[in-house]
């Protein structure tokens, strides 16, 4: 459902000082061949970008199908920023929702509603939302 994709967003970033410490060095080459591990530490730089493209993408499908998501794009980026920075998240965790918002990124009107409706089994995205951390 939506409001499972469009989880509680309230930007806590924790861990910032050694991730960009590590992406400054490196920045070019972590950027493009470990970029989940670049911007999961990464507040403003890269993980404000990816977190952004991907808000982007699904946010606007969101609302090319007239479902109604106050502040989709701001909830979504500091969500996944949120997820990116914690240090007591499991990096799959945060992966697992970047992943989330791809997918419904890729979807047809038609797919998201069966998607929000989570019918018929399997529904699209569902691969994707079952690998959601749990809390």
């Amino acid at each position: 459902m939506l409001t499972l994709a469009l989880s509680p967003v309230f930007l806590a970033c924790s861990a910032d000082d050694e991730p960009e410490e590590m992406s400054d060095e490196a920045e070019t080459e972590t950027e493009t061949e470990t970029e989940t591990e670049t911007e999961t530490g990464e507040e403003t730089s890269g993980g404000s970008e990816e977190a952004q493209a991907v808000c982007e993408t699904s946010c606007e499908l969101i609302e090319s199908c007239d479902a109604e998501v106050e502040n989709c794009l701001e909830d979504c980026v500091s969500w996944l920023e949120m997820v990116s920075a914690d240090p007591d998240l499991d990096p799959a965790c945060a992966e697992a929702e970047f992943a989330i918002y791809e997918c419904l990124a890729t979807l047809t009107c038609k797919d998201y509603a069966q998607y929000s409706a989570m019918n018929p089994e399997p529904y699209p995205c569902q691969t994707e939302e079952e690998a959601l951390c749990d809390g």
